[in-house]
């Protein structure tokens, strides 16, 4: 295809993408009028009203502007499409130092939710979207679109609106507001414009006989016992549902396009990719045959034996309805009794269909209204954990019993749960939000019966990618910088409101959640790195200084001199050939000629009685002046206070050159003006012979810990339970340099007084098990097992 018609292709597309923002950007006014006019209703003071209204007004006033600002967006995208210039950014190798400034956070937020927009768009589109990106390929010449390269992209359109936003200088609750507005807009009109799109593109004669891949059936683990067929038709599984008359749960899911089962294959492979997941893979496997297989002889154990375990063994419940009936023995289950009680067992077991329908009844939006309305909610308990069982038994009807494999399952994910709100790596407030997935997990069980056995799962490394974003850069009371609490808390609503039986919501939140991460620990490295910098530079400093320091004393030994003689070469000067030493070194001309000039001042202002001598300091005094001057001028120094130091000097040359000399300070005052120098950049020397041997051990100990090591300290900088990571180790002077869970230097601590607190119990090294938190519960959870057992 020529150019000329490959331009007049891409302006019509520009034409179409702009009438389309157009009708968006009306539906997006409304509906942000609308949803704030909600918030106005709902509010529970004049102040929030107040706000509210404002916000409204400054939307209608500043609408003509941001519908120009948006359409100059989508303009923007197709001129740098024509130049071959849009998308393919690396992110990763950008530089974060704008998550330094103080909208790091908003920027953060609004990146996500762009990425968001597009991998949903991507998801929902996938069909419209591979057509129009092949089209679009051919008009750039056959060149391949990056991902983020398509100028109609959900990306390109959700920049717009950040682009506009921009305009009405929002906080970040109005930004995520806006956001999800527009999304919901956008995505359900956005397939009118890839279909009109395609359509132009194949008319003239653009890939008119493109094809995309056939819809694929994925059969649920219940319905492939009734089918031996694992692909069929939608309208044969359709056909079959209301044949059999079933449930959605119970029948094969249509997948209308791959994107999700795309999705999927990617997620799995960059975590079956990971060597360290590969090691593990096997273990863990081994890890849940132990637990079954433990699980199972408690079973037999308790069906032999009617009495309940003691109430001081691990894990036994606490409950009194975890009581076995006196009558009828049945299977003991550790946390959740309510399926330990005598049962009907003429009863029919119930299918894992009937399980999920049953979770399914139980009301999940009270947990996820308790996520949006508390800054940190109230954790869900053990008890609330078996309240969940015995609500899904009394929907079952009592003409329903669980069978015993189900019955395990139930209880393994309630030992899961219950182990989470015990896991001293996790702070609080993320244990009290994560503990609201304990339903939905447990019917993720029971639709993905293999989920114990495949820890590559999406679900699996989703809960172990929450709980290492809490535990990395959350506090304990849900504090957190880059909005990483909030975040987590986004991603368990959406699981609590979205998730009903497609487990591929999963794998969506997944690829977000890790994106996220990705961004955050970027920007947290950046952080740290510039503060392990700055601490390795002020100590590359502190050792210049104090050869400078020793230089100038040592010439300054053994003569008297004025006061602002000694000010002048221990403070300024000082700092001059400090400049001269890390810029040119300590062998380049400047730092000789510097030095020098430390004896010319000191000979400058020493009596003279020959004349030849004050010949020469007449003949020199100038040009000294001179170089004292732009010594003062290169560091900067204050002009007021370096004319004064100058005049002073000028004096005391006058002085000598009558045969007179300004009055030297007294020894006394001369020791404390060097001494406060001294004070700030000698380092204090650890005695190490008057150390105990404990005190040396843990100092030998602290010198060795890796950079990274958390140590957590009962008071620091006047905060209780503190929670510090080392950054930076000087191995001179065993200072370390502490930072928070977002990189920011909260202390820098010398390592016999890191030692000593640890002695006193008022600080101690935290150990981490490095294992993800699903492998860790698993581990737990057999130990407990073995130890019922062996009780």
């Amino acid at each position: 295809m020529d150019a000329g018609q490959s331009a007049k292709h891409i302006t019509m597309l520009q034409n179409m993408a702009q009438q389309f923002g157009m009708k968006v950007q009306d539906l997006f006014f409304q509906a942000a009028e609308a949803r704030l006019q909600e918030m106005m209703d709902a509010a529970k003071s004049n102040d929030d009203q107040w706000l509210l209204l404002q916000m409204q007004r400054e939307l209608r006033r500043q609408k003509s502007a941001m519908v120009a600002a948006f359409k100059l967006s989508l303009s923007e995208c197709f001129q740098l499409f024509r130049k071959d210039q849009l998308g393919g950014k690396d992110t990763s190798q950008q530089d974060m130092s704008r998550d330094l400034s103080l909208l790091a956070d908003d920027e953060l937020e609004q990146d996500i939710a762009i990425s968001s927009i597009a991998r949903r768009a991507d998801t929902r589109f996938s069909e419209e979207l591979f057509g129009l990106t092949q089209r679009l390929a051919i008009l750039r010449g056959g060149k391949k679109l990056p991902d983020d390269g398509n100028p109609l992209g959900a990306n390109q359109f959700a920049t717009a609106l950040q682009a506009e936003l921009q305009l009405l200088k929002l906080n970040i609750r109005f930004t995520v507001i806006f956001f999800r507005v527009f999304e919901k807009i956008l995505l359900e009109n956005l397939g009118e414009l890839y279909h009109s799109s395609n359509a132009y593109l194949k008319q003239q004669g653009v890939l008119p006989n493109l094809r995309f891949g056939a819809g694929i059936v994925r059969s649920r683990p219940d319905a492939a016992k009734k089918t031996s067929t694992t692909e069929e038709s939608a309208d044969g599984a359709a056909a079959e549902q209301a044949e059999a008359g079933a449930t959605p749960q119970n029948t094969a899911e249509v997948v209308p396009h791959p994107a999700r089962l795309e999705l999927t294959k990617r997620v799995e492979m960059e975590t079956l990719q990971n060597p360290a997941f590969q090691q593990s893979l096997a273990a863990e496997r081994q890890l849940y045959a132990d637990i079954s297989r433990l699980q199972q002889g408690n079973v037999a154990e308790s069906t032999h034996s009617p009495s309940p375990p003691s109430p001081n063994s691990p894990g036994s419940p606490s409950s009194p309805s975890s009581q076995p009936s006196a009558t009828t023995a049945h299977p003991q289950f550790f946390s959740q009794p309510a399926f330990a009680g005598a049962t009907n067992t003429a009863a029919a077991a119930c299918s894992s269909s009937e399980v999920v329908t049953a979770l399914s009844q139980l009301p999940t939006l009270q947990h996820a209204e308790a996520l949006s309305s508390d800054a940190v909610p109230p954790a869900m308990t053990v008890e609330q954990y078996q309240d969940v069982a015995r609500q899904m038994r009394e929907n079952l009807g009592d003409d329903k019993r669980i069978a015993e494999e189900d019955g395990r399952i139930i209880d393994l994910v309630g030992m899961i749960f219950e182990y989470m709100l015990g896991d001293k790596q996790l702070p609080d407030a993320v244990k009290a939000v994560l503990s609201y997935l304990h339903t939905p997990y447990l019917k993720v069980a029971f639709l993905e019966r293999k989920l114990f056995e495949k820890p590559e799962h999406s679900s699996r490394q989703l809960l172990d990618c929450l709980a290492e974003a809490g535990m990395r850069w959350v506090n304990t009371d849900g504090d957190s910088q880059f909005k990483v609490f909030p975040k987590i808390k986004s991603i368990i609503r959406r699981v609590l409101t979205d998730f009903h039986s497609d487990t591929s919501l999963f794998d969506e939140l997944l690829l977000e959640m890790r994106e996220f991460n990705q961004k955050v620990a970027r920007s947290v490295d950046v952080m740290e790195r510039r503060a392990r910098e700055k601490a390795e530079g002020e100590a590359r400093l502190r050792a210049v200084k104090r050869r400078v320091l020793h230089e100038v004393r040592t010439r300054m030994s053994g003569y008297d001199l004025p006061a602002h003689i000694i000010v002048l070469l221990l403070h300024p000067w000082l700092d001059y050939l400090t400049f001269i030493s890390l810029r040119y070194g300590e062998d380049s001309s400047q730092w000789h000629e510097g030095v020098g000039d430390i004896s010319e001042i000191i000979w400058s202002v020493q009596e003279k009685s020959d004349i030849n001598e004050r010949n020469r300091l007449l003949m020199i005094q100038e040009s000294l002046l001179h170089r004292v001057q732009t010594g003062l001028e290169t560091i900067a120094h204050d002009q007021v206070k370096s004319n004064k130091l100058l005049e002073a000097l000028s004096k005391s040359q006058m002085l000598v050159l009558q045969s007179l000399i300004a009055e030297p300070v007294s020894a006394e005052k001369r020791a404390a003006m060097e001494e406060e120098v001294c004070a700030d950049l000698i380092e204090v020397e650890i005695d190490k012979d008057a150390l105990t041997n404990e005190e040396r051990n843990m100092l030998e100990t602290l010198s060795q810990v890796p950079i990274g090591t958390w140590l957590e300290f009962d008071r620091l900088n006047d905060s209780s339970a503190v929670l510090a990571r080392v950054a930076w180790f000087n191995q001179q002077t065993t200072n370390f340099m502490l930072v928070d869970r977002g990189g920011k230097q909260i202390a820098m601590k010398n390592g016999l007084e890191i030692a000593r607190m640890i002695l006193a119990s008022q600080a101690r090294i935290v150990v981490e098990s490095g294992k993800p938190f699903f492998e860790r519960a698993l581990e737990n959870i057999l130990s407990r097992l073995k130890s019922i057992m062996a009780n």
